[in-house]
C-alpha cells in the first residue's frame, strides 16, 4: 500500500493570493473576538487551523472549531476557491466534492450531527451562489431523501440548473463509489454543504453598486418608452422591499457586535437569524419579480442597470444566507 504524500501549505493554499490571505485573516479575526461564525450561529469560534491534511482531513484549507451549548465542539471544514464551476468534467470541482465526501464518510473526523462542510468562494457567480445555494437549501428543507428527490422531480419547484447540479454531484460521487447515485442517496451529504461568498475587499461595494444602478435608471427614464418606464418602476419598487429587509439585518448585526454578555448575544443571535431568513426570502421573491419585468426593457443600457440591481440583491442575500439556518444547520 502506498501512502499519499502530505501537501505543503505552499502547494495547497494558493500562497501569495490575496483572497486566501484575506480569508485566513477573516477567520483569525473571528478567533480573536471569540465571534459567532456564519452557519454555526449558536456557537463561538475557539480554534482555527490551516492546511489540516496532516491531521487526516481531506478538506484541508481551513478548519474552524467552535463551542456551542453544553461545551459541545462543532467544526466547519472549509475549502477556499477564488472561482468554482459545478461540473463532473471539471477536475477541481470533482476533487473538491470528493474531498468533502470522504470527510463526510469518516466518522472519526466528521460528525454529521454537529459538523458542516463549507465552500468559500470569492463572489462566485450568481449561478453558483444562487442555483447551487438553493439546491443546498432545498436539501436542508427536505424531510428525507425521498422528499428531496420528489422536490427535484417536481417541475418548477427548483430551477433546472439546480437539478443539473444535483445530477453532476451524483455523477462525481457515483464514479468514486463505482455505482449510480440517486438524488435520494446524495441528500444526507448535500444537506451538510454550505456555500459562503466572501469578497472582503469589495463587500461594501455591492450595496453601493445597486444604488448607483438605481440612480442611473431614474436618469434614463425620459428616454424610454412608457412600457419600459413602468417596468423600471416595478424593479425599483422591488429594490425598496429589499432595502427594508437589508436595513433590518444590518442593524441587528451591528447590535450583536456591541453585546458584551453571552446572555445578551444569545438573544440578539435569534433576531439575526430571523432577519437573515427574512432577507433570503425577500430577495428570492423580489429577484423573481424583477425577472418578470427585465424582458420589458429593450434599451440595452437600462436593461444592464436593472440586472445590476437584481444581481447585487442576490449577492447580499448570499452573504446573509449562512446566518439564516436554524440552530446552525
Amino acid at each position: 500500500m502506498t501512502t499519499s504524500p502530505v501537501s505543503s501549505s505552499l502547494s495547497t493554499g494558493g500562497a501569495g493570493t490575496f483572497f486566501e490571505r484575506d480569508v485566513d485573516a477573516y477567520w483569525l479575526a473571528q478567533l480573536l473576538l471569540s465571534a459567532i461564525p456564519p452557519i454555526l450561529i449558536d456557537t463561538q469560534v475557539i480554534e482555527v487551523s490551516f492546511q489540516t491534511e496532516h491531521l487526516g482531513w481531506k478538506t484541508d484549507d481551513v478548519l474552524i472549531t467552535c463551542r456551542g451549548a453544553g461545551a459541545v465542539r462543532r467544526k466547519l471544514a472549509a475549502q477556499v476557491k477564488r472561482t468554482f464551476t459545478v461540473s463532473s468534467s471539471d477536475e477541481e470541482c470533482s476533487k473538491a466534492i470528493l474531498d468533502f465526501y470522504q470527510d463526510f464518510k469518516n466518522p472519526a473526523q466528521f460528525s454529521t450531527d454537529h459538523d458542516r462542510l463549507v465552500l468559500i468562494v470569492q463572489r462566485g457567480t450568481n449561478t453558483l451562489l444562487g442555483d447551487f445555494g438553493r439546491l443546498l437549501d432545498c436539501a436542508r428543507a427536505s424531510r428525507d431523501g425521498a422528499d428531496f428527490a420528489h422536490r427535484l422531480a417536481t417541475a418548477g419547484f427548483i430551477s433546472n440548473k439546480a437539478v443539473h447540479y444535483a445530477d453532476e454531484i451524483c455523477q462525481i460521487v457515483g464514479a468514486h463509489e463505482g455505482r449510480t447515485f440517486t438524488h435520494a442517496e446524495i441528500w444526507p451529504f448535500l444537506k451538510l454543504i454550505y456555500v459562503l461568498g466572501l469578497d472582503l475587499d469589495t463587500a461594501i461595494a455591492i450595496e453601493k453598486q445597486a444604488r448607483i444602478a438605481a440612480k442611473n435608471l431614474r436618469q434614463m427614464e425620459r428616454s424610454l418608452t412608457v412600457r419600459e418606464a413602468e417596468a423600471i418602476h416595478s424593479i425599483l419598487s422591488a429594490q425598496s422591499e429589499f432595502y427594508g429587509a437589508y436595513g433590518e439585518a444590518v442593524s441587528v448585526g451591528q447590535i450583536l457586535l456591541m453585546m458584551k454578555s453571552e446572555e445578551d448575544r444569545a438573544v440578539v443571535r435569534e433576531f439575526l437569524g430571523d432577519s437573515a431568513r427574512n432577507i433570503v426570502a425577500t430577495v428570492d421573491e423580489e429577484s423573481d419579480y424583477i425577472n418578470k419585468f427585465l424582458p420589458e426593457i429593450a434599451a440595452p443600457a437600462a436593461s444592464a442597470e436593472a440586472s445590476k440591481i437584481r444581481d447585487s440583491m442576490i449577492e447580499v442575500r448570499n452573504l446573509f444566507a449562512p446566518f439564516a439556518s436554524k440552530s446552525g444547520g
